[in-house]
């Protein structure tokens, strides 16, 4: 698939980022973070993945702008922030954020944690005469998982009012 950064109105086909190469270069140089040795298309892919996360890891007030249509969770309508005010377009907040996951992706995988602790036994059986045990567990429960803390980038999200942590997989 191509790099396809959506824009304000959402009406880019099968946009998979929110931010541009220059963007991302742009946001880390104003932080004194030299982001010149990563390639470009490198840092499309991690642009893309952080998008992917922002749509799955967060709910979010509103409605995508152009319904089913649209393949990234931003613009929306409907949308406020902490102070009341509409939103309109990618805001600032999912850009920033986008570029903070981006660089973080570099070193920290952007995903769910689920340990086996988190599975449901569908079945389990103990033979006390031969010392045998066994469990077999019927997957991994949706709601079990936990996503990974990243205080900046989730605080930049959060901190905007229109966004709430997802506690499951999907996206809103």
């Amino acid at each position: 698939m191509a790099f396809n950064v959506q824009n304000d109105l959402g009406t880019v086909s099968d946009a998979n980022a929110y931010i541009t190469v220059a963007e991302y270069r742009a946001y880390w140089a104003d932080r004194n973070i030299d982001t010149t040795s990563q390639i470009d298309a490198t840092v499309q892919g991690l642009i893309v993945d952080a998008t992917q996360y922002i749509g799955q890891r967060f709910e979010y007030c509103g409605q995508p702008l152009e319904g089913r249509d649209q393949t990234t969770s931003f613009p929306r309508s409907y949308l406020y922030d902490s102070f009341c005010n509409l939103v309109t377009g990618v805001p600032r907040e999912v850009k920033n954020a986008c570029a903070e996951y981006a660089r973080l992706s570099t070193t920290t995988p952007l995903s769910i944690v689920v340990s086996a602790s988190d599975k449901s036994i569908k079945k389990e059986s103990d033979k006390v005469d031969v010392l045998e045990s066994s469990k077999e567990y019927a997957g991994t429960k949706a709601s079990a998982g936990t996503w990974g803390v990243y205080q900046i980038a989730d605080n930049i999200l959060t901190s905007s009012g229109f966004v709430h942590l997802s506690t499951g997989f999907g996206r809103a």
